[in-house]
Formats: structure tokens, sequence, C-alpha cells
């Protein structure tokens, strides 16, 4: 694990990205079922609505 993470901490700070390892990581496959489920019932748009949502302040 040391060896990755002081390889992506290297190509992140070549473009300008200081990452931080460690904390708490999240299962993220619900998340997944329900932005799919969106785009098959709903509509691609809708689904891209529901992602946005998520990185707006």
């Amino acid at each position: 694990m040391k060896k990755y993470t002081t390889l992506m901490s290297a190509y992140g700070v070549a473009v300008g990205i200081d990452f931080k390892f460690g904390g708490t990581i999240a299962n993220i496959m619900d998340a997944h079922r329900l932005i799919q489920h969106y785009q098959e019932e709903m509509s691609p748009e809708t689904a891209d609505k529901i992602v946005n949502s998520l990185y707006t302040q």
C-alpha cells in the first residue's frame, strides 16, 4: 500500500493535486445502483443531475 500512495502522491503533485490518504472509505455500490436506476427509468439527464448535486456545495 505504501508504494501505491507514494506513486499516486507523486502523480498528484505533478498536476497540482495534494492527495490525502486515510479516513473513512465508504461502500458506494448503493449510490451506483440509485444512479443507474434513475438513468434507466427516467433519463440520463436525471442521473446527471443526481451526480452533479453530489459535487455542489
